[in-house]
């Protein structure tokens, strides 16, 4: 077994995903860790795929996984996870906003023994590095603080694209999804605090890309109906062997 697997979710992502694996090549082989890169292609209608097998300084291409058809993120985190061979497996995103590097504040807390760690800009200022545009923002910290009131009291960040699972619990939180799309995170960590896992959150250093091909609005509007979807299955206790563990602002649940 692998020590770590790494997943990478992309939608067309043929410009920005091969300098992400050559980065992520370059960073394995710095430091020793045996490790599988995992690319599943979302449906993308420009090359990705392609681009992903043929990414220049990657000694060992990536497994590639493809959908036929666009299904959402949610949808090709679950299936990348679900083929992860790793004893952890994290989940990055393609355009490499936070780098492959911070992996190394996240590890040692998962063999320390928490089953989900996860990056969080928010615990630390000082840790984006790079101004998202003000409405983006502003849309991203009114949804957080609609998470925390509604979902997740106690976690800063729910939707940063860098989590790291242990591979028993990873598989068992992905066949739980029923979120295909970007909300998918929040019913990732709504199920863990439904299993009584421990979740932790590690500060991580963002660099944002202004060419994310996401349209705030819409995406806001679909994230709030996710939310309340979420939120009710919540109140139902949908998770079966579910305990409540409080959870607490840039550390942990219990």
């Amino acid at each position: 077994m692998v020590t770590l697997s790494i997943v990478i979710p992309a939608y067309n992502e043929a410009e920005r995903l091969p300098p992400t694996l050559t980065a992520i090549a370059a960073y394995l082989g710095s430091t020793g860790l045996d490790a599988e890169v995992i690319v599943v292609d979302d449906g993308s209608s420009d090359g990705t795929a392609e681009a992903a097998r043929n990414a220049t300084g990657v000694a060992m291409p990536p497994q590639v996984l493809r959908h036929e058809q666009n299904r959402g993120k949610g949808a090709a985190v679950r299936e990348g996870i679900l083929a992860a061979e790793g004893e952890y497996i994290l989940f990055m995103d393609a355009d490499s906003s936070l780098p492959i590097e911070e992996v190394a504040k996240l590890l040692p807390v998962a063999e320390a023994g928490t089953p989900v760690v996860i990056g969080s800009r928010y615990v630390d200022p000082d840790s984006i590095h790079e101004a998202q545009r003000w409405y983006r923002a502003a849309i991203s910290r009114f949804g957080n603080y609609l998470v925390q009131r509604l979902l997740l009291p106690g976690i800063s960040d729910t939707q940063c694209g860098f989590k790291l699972l242990r591979r028993e619990e990873g598989r068992q939180l992905a066949s739980l999804l029923t979120v295909d799309r970007f909300s998918f995170d929040m019913e990732l960590l709504v199920d863990a605090k439904q299993l009584g896992l421990e979740v932790r959150e590690v500060p991580v250093n963002c660099y944002y890309s202004h060419g994310t091909r996401l349209r705030p609005v819409w995406s806001s509007l679909q994230t709030f109906r996710d939310l309340l979807r979420i939120r009710s299955k919540l109140r139902r206790g949908a998770v079966a062997g579910q305990a409540t563990p409080v959870l607490s602002a840039g550390r942990r649940s219990e």
